[in-house]
């Protein structure tokens, strides 16, 4: 890979007061900043090394050791740029990017890595670059133009998803820029770093200097590192959970399935739902950010009114499941305050009623046999539900007019509209719309 024209040497004096200027932005801005609001990333800060390396253009990470360039850090970012750089290669540890990018090409990998990464950020209001500085990385927008898509069909996608529909779509696809996720790659491996340490001796005649200034937790070798990095790893998604701070549902679920081995259905009901008991947040523009009004956009916070509860009478569904299912919603009523409302489906739409307790509705749930349709159920929701409303849906899969397209027309403006819908299916996955997270239970 050659070195990007970015890269541009330095004298030795140059390159001493820019170390010292980022190491004051690092140890003094930076990290006081997560520590204080975002501390869910302690756990991953303690763990990892961070080197300045005048070799690497903007800013990379091997998993082990976040890369900065001085020059880059210092003269080319502003205060909030440099925070969102910082995030940004930390963001990637915690999703495990280098580790799940082994066997891809990297350029690909690193397209679809960032954009997700981006989007994280962006979202949990973790970290807003300048407007300037976001033009330059690679966001889903830019990837969904590329491609000549809608948006909306990348948001269900984890970063194996995407990065496949990109091959599939355009092959390899560089999108311009030097910020992260620009035409450098920022996921590395170890023998790509050494690789960029050759090119750059072989461009400029010397060796690259670099900085240690922060070293990894100790351990014994890389596998006891990793293994370490692992529990850091799961550490933070449960602080981020109780923070509010929540990862888009497929690249969570990814995620856990990667730590942990294959997840069980009902961890995942629970923490896909306990991520809403505080609201669903919204970033706008029409309310400027306290910390850096008319640099951050600030957020709006809405609270869950109503949760529609769907649940199909098919026999096939166990008592255990069903169970669990109730009691899990009913926590998400009891934090959230909301009000549940119970529609029983099968071959009609049975008479919507209140969620009471778990025991209430269990007992009014009939076990039926016969054909199952949901469009009855959808539209009621449709016409009554307000905007940000989460939906969950039990059921078998087994649906005679799931691809109905007025059915799919529906069930498609009931997702745009809901702040989650979650599809628990006992046995068969449907053709779905876009932005349905899906659980299956066996």
């Amino acid at each position: 890979m050659a070195l990007p024209e970015l890269m541009k040497p330095i004298s030795e004096a140059e390159w001493k007061v820019l170390c010292r200027e980022c190491m004051y932005y690092i140890y003094h801005v930076v990290i006081p900043w997560i520590r204080e609001r975002l501390s869910y990333y302690l756990p991953i800060i303690d763990r990892v090394g961070i080197i300045l390396a005048e070799f690497i253009p903007t800013a990379a990470t091997d998993g082990k050791y976040i890369y900065i360039n001085p020059y880059f850090f210092v003269k080319m970012c502003r205060t909030t740029d440099r925070l969102f750089v910082f995030l940004h290669e930390l963001q990637h540890i915690v999703l495990l990017h280098p580790e799940r990018g082994e066997d891809k090409i990297p350029e690909v990998w690193n397209i679809a890595t960032d954009a997700v990464v981006n989007r994280v950020l962006i979202e949990t209001c973790a970290a807003y670059p300048t407007l300037e500085f976001l033009q330059k990385s690679v966001t889903l927008d830019k990837i969904a133009e590329v491609l000549r898509v809608p948006k909306e069909q990348l948001l269900p996608l984890t970063e194996e998803e995407l990065y496949d529909l990109i091959l599939t779509k355009k092959g390899v696809v560089i999108i311009e820029g030097y910020g992260p996720g620009g035409a450098f790659r920022d996921i590395m491996k170890p023998e790509g770093v050494k690789g960029m340490e050759k090119e750059f001796e072989k461009k400029y005649g010397r060796k690259p200097r670099s900085a240690e200034i922060r070293a990894p937790a100790p351990h014994k070798d890389d596998r006891e590192f990793y293994e370490d990095l692992k529990r850091g790893i799961r550490e933070c998604l449960e602080r981020m959970k109780t923070a509010g701070a929540r990862l888009p549902a497929p690249v969570l679920k990814f995620l856990m399935e990667l730590l942990e081995g294959k997840i069980d259905w009902k961890e995942l009901f629970r923490d896909i739902l306990s991520s809403l008991a505080h609201g669903v947040y919204i970033s706008t523009w029409t309310k400027l950010s306290r910390r850096l009004p008319y640099v951050l956009p600030g957020y709006k916070v809405y609270g869950i009114e109503k949760v529609w509860i769907l649940i199909d009478e098919s026999g096939s569904i166990s008592d255990d499941e069903l169970k669990y299912f109730l009691t899990e919603v009913y926590h998400l009523l009891e934090e959230t305050k909301a009000k549940g409302i119970v529609i029983r489906f099968f071959s009609y739409m049975e008479e919507p009623i209140e969620f009471t307790t778990p025991e209430d509705v269990f007992k009014k749930v009939e076990r039926r046999t016969g054909g199952t349709i949901i469009g009855d159920a959808l539209r009621y929701v449709n016409e009554n539900m307000s905007y940000y409303d989460p939906v969950v849906i039990l059921t078998d899969g087994e649906i005679f007019d799931i691809e109905d397209p007025e059915v799919v027309r529906t069930f498609e403006e009931v997702v745009s509209k809901a702040s989650l819908v979650v599809f628990v299916t006992t046995h068969t996955i449907p053709p779905l719309p876009e932005g349905v997270v899906v659980i299956r239970t066996t």
